[in-house]
């Protein structure tokens, strides 16, 4: 019980940790990351040696080990069964690898413009605490109760939980449980635990171990393994169409509608597989992945057309037959009305 008891801190306001947690962005760090998801959905397909694919993140239990030194250097490794992908970025290079295939490709990042940062593909950074806790706090606004809720030991650490409650009963959140370092202001775990519930967060990621010092440099400088297969993709997202008039509204790109938690992100041009591909080659694919998904989906029409629904415990989803897709952390109801504007 003394090992479990929580650490004993000067006490703490909820706005003095959340601008220790926005000075915290910057800090070296590395160590082990645990992200559990508990939507309720149901188990997606991860073969052996297969790369492990952002939709396999909303199911389970992933270990990822990261490095990080500033917004251009970071490598996060998931550890799948057999296999590892290596997400890596140093500078304007990135690289994906998949041991279990022996595959790597390389992206080169645009330039970025002063006061903005180039992203990187993928989204391998959602299993850490730290980029879970910059879309919590992202969503904070008048419509938030933010308070501070004791304090906390994790990785050996002592930590403040700061806790975040969206007032908009629209909202799936019940409340989010950001545990941030007594000392650095680095958030070390986040827990979002759906509305109505308390028992068990339906999403997680924490820190098992961290040390919160500089990693070398050669962490970072990556080479391919003998006999890899290497892809040049060039700048993610691919070239502006010729034709395309400059300063056009690009249709394919994310569309957000609402604010806070009640946020909706549109996607337009959207198709889900209507069967799960067969072979062992396909088995654990993306395409695998989403096959899975769309069964769990059942038939829905209204004034917005119609389409398939997914209500998970944090997340709706919204396919419509003409290829639009709305997702948020909101009711069904919530997004058909946004589909039906």
């Amino acid at each position: 019980m003394v090992a479990s008891a929580s650490p004993s801190l000067p006490t703490r306001t909820a706005a003095q940790l959340l601008a220790s947690v926005a000075q915290s962005s910057g800090t070296p760090l590395s160590g082990t990351v645990v992200e559990t998801a508990r939507l309720g959905i149901p188990a997606l397909p991860q073969a052996e040696g297969a790369a492990i694919s952002p939709t396999a993140l909303l199911a389970g239990s992933h270990t990822a080990h990261v490095w990080y030194d500033g917004a251009d250097k970071a490598r996060i490794a998931l550890v799948g069964p057999l296999a590892e992908t290596d997400f890596v970025r140093n500078g304007r290079d990135v690289w994906i690898w998949t041991s279990g295939a022996n595959t790597a490709q390389h992206y080169q990042l645009p330039a970025a413009k002063p006061g903005s940062a180039a992203a990187a593909p993928g989204t391998a950074e959602s299993v850490t605490p730290q980029k879970a806790a910059a879309q919590a706090l992202a969503a904070v606004d008048p419509t938030t109760k933010v308070t501070v809720d004791g304090t906390a030991s994790v990785a050996g650490r002592s930590a403040y939980e700061l806790v975040l409650v969206p007032k908009d009963t629209r909202s799936l959140v019940g409340d989010v449980r950001i545990a941030v370092d007594s000392k650095t202001g680095v958030p070390l775990r986040v827990r979002v635990y759906a509305r109505g519930t308390h028992t068990r967060p339906a999403f997680e990621t924490t820190f098992t171990s961290v040390s919160l010092r500089k990693p070398g440099a050669a962490v970072f400088r990556f080479s391919p393994p003998p006999g890899a297969k290497v892809t040049n993709s060039g700048t993610p997202g691919g070239a502006r169409k010729p034709d395309a008039k400059a300063g056009a509204p690009d249709k394919s790109a994310p569309k957000v509608i609402g604010t806070g938690w009640t946020a909706v992100v549109e996607l337009s041009g959207v198709s889900l597989p209507t069967s799960s591909p067969t072979g062992r080659d396909n088995r654990g694919s993306a395409s695998d992945q989403l096959g899975a998904l769309r069964k769990a989906m059942t038939p829905v029409q209204g004034a917005f057309g119609s389409g398939q629904v997914l209500r998970t415990k944090l997340v709706s989803l919204l396919l419509l037959d003409d290829g639009r897709l709305f997702v948020g952390s909101v009711t069904p109801a919530v997004l058909e009305q946004a589909a039906a504007k």
